[in-house]
């Protein structure tokens, strides 16, 4: 089984497909996922055009079985893999495997200087990081 994309913001809302061989409809088909403070159960939906499942990746405070989602508890939950497993009648389970919580960090947003085709990449980095330093400089000023 491929689970995929295999992460997703904290606050949920990321759509997940799950591919593998001889997946079925079935009135059964569930998946859970397991952190070490939780786990809860979803149902997962069937896309006979593609002949694989979908899910919408909950909230990471969701895994808090109902505790008070505290700064510490989701930040553990986002530092851990989250196990996955399926099922397709509640008997036999599947690893389907493991996903990431996060959030995103903007450190800046700055415009991209045109740099040459023929540049390496090294190149690129180096005259980017030099012209980052020379805008950090000139705001200490």
């Amino acid at each position: 089984e491929e689970l995929y994309p295999n992460n997703g913001l904290s606050a949920g809302g990321c759509n997940v497909e799950i591919k593998g061989n001889r997946f079925f409809d079935s009135p059964s088909q569930k998946i859970k996922m397991i952190s070490s403070l939780g786990e809860r159960m979803l149902e997962l939906k069937w896309d006979k055009t593609k002949k694989l499942y979908k899910f919408i990746i909950p909230p990471c405070n969701w895994l808090l079985s109902g505790r008070e989602p505290t700064e510490d508890l989701v930040n553990q939950i986002k530092s851990e893999q989250i196990k996955v497993i399926m099922t397709l009648n509640e008997v036999e389970w599947y690893t389907a495997g493991e996903f990431f919580y996060y959030d995103p960090h903007v450190e800046k947003i700055m415009p991209v200087p045109a740099f040459p085709n023929n540049m390496s990449e090294e190149e690129r980095q180096q005259r980017w990081h030099a012209e980052e330093e020379e805008e950090l400089s000139l705001i200490h000023i």
